[in-house]
């Protein structure tokens, strides 16, 4: 029976988690993508107080998968980088449809699975990411701040979303954003940045309406 599995890897340092995820998770996705006994993998930083965990989510067969890993991983339990693991939660696939719906269920695995390859990619690609939205600002070339906003935003354009429907992911985007800013930082904190981004919204207005910068 199908199972979906969720692993935390413990780091202990918010400056561990990329080493690891450079380390250890990137070949992982590699390997467990060929194994039988999984149908997706993805992962992401985690953590309540700072990002000092990795999770790693299996579909398939979650047991037999990190089995198969453990010859890979436990090494950076000697080496120190690792400090401790464990299955924090786990369910049949009846239960994840339950839980969010078949369809949702069935959408979440394969935006997971994909996300992680896209992932996989930017990790290859930079050796140190560029800033969420303008990675040099103290250069004045007139074509508008470039960061990894750019990415987003291009690969929305290109599997041809329009603009009200970009308008729309990353709306939803700042309210799940803002849900983690009220579940990990408190309801101040979401106060604070719904009246930033409201200010920062009014700012923009007239500038938008003179249309894109660069050329």
């Amino acid at each position: 029976m199908s199972k979906v599995g969720q692993y935390r890897f413990e780091v202990g340092e918010t400056e561990a988690v990329e080493e690891f995820i450079r380390e250890y998770v990137l070949g992982a996705l590699e390997r467990v993508t060929d194994y039988e006994s999984s149908e997706r993998v993805s992962f992401a930083p985690a953590g309540t107080n700072g990002r000092d965990s990795v999770s790693f989510v299996v579909w398939g067969d979650p047991e037999t998968v990190i089995e198969k890993e453990r010859s890979y991983f436990e090494p950076h339990l000697e080496s120190g980088l690792l400090d401790d693991w464990e299955l924090t939660r786990e369910w049949s696939v009846e239960e994840f449809e339950s839980l969010m719906g078949e369809q949702t269920a069935a959408l979440n695995q394969r935006i997971g699975g994909l996300s992680a390859e896209m992932a996989k990619l930017a990790y290859e690609e930079f050796d140190s990411f560029p800033a969420a939205g303008d990675t040099y600002p103290d250069e004045d070339a007139g074509a508008g701040p470039v960061g990894w906003w750019v990415v987003l935003h291009d690969l929305t354009v290109q599997v041809n979303y329009d603009l009200d429907e970009e308008l729309d992911a990353y709306l939803y985007g700042i309210e799940h954003t803002l849900r983690n800013f009220g579940e990990y930082h408190g309801e101040d904190a979401v106060d604070q940045r719904v009246d930033e981004l409201k200010q920062s919204l009014e700012e923009m207005r007239e500038e938008a309406k003179q249309g894109r910068l660069g050329p």
